[in-house]
């Protein structure tokens, strides 16, 4: 997914995307579905952009204890600030 300047100025509220799997080239990882999927808001900030979402992963694992297949969906939210303000920046 690609987000333009000219969308983070505007700003977005959740803007459902989906990522193709297939461009991660993840073998050790299986996957049930072809996408994951998610969503994106952005706000303007006087020192940047405040980025935050969710991503739904769909993906197989192995049970360690029967060894059977099964299907997992993995739900990780994430919150980032862009900025180019110095004292703002983590090193």
């Amino acid at each position: 997914m690609k987000i333009y300047r000219t969308e983070l100025e505007s700003g977005i509220s959740q803007k459902l995307f989906d990522i193709n799997v297939e461009k991660f080239n993840l073998d050790e990882i299986e996957f049930f579905s072809k996408n994951i999927n998610g969503t994106i808001s952005v706000d303007t900030l006087s020192n940047g952009y405040h980025v935050k979402g969710n991503l739904k992963i769909p993906y197989k694992l192995t049970c360690d204890r029967c060894l059977i297949k099964f299907k997992d969906l993995k739900n990780i939210k994430f919150n980032l600030l862009l900025t180019d303000e110095e004292e703002l920046n983590c090193d």
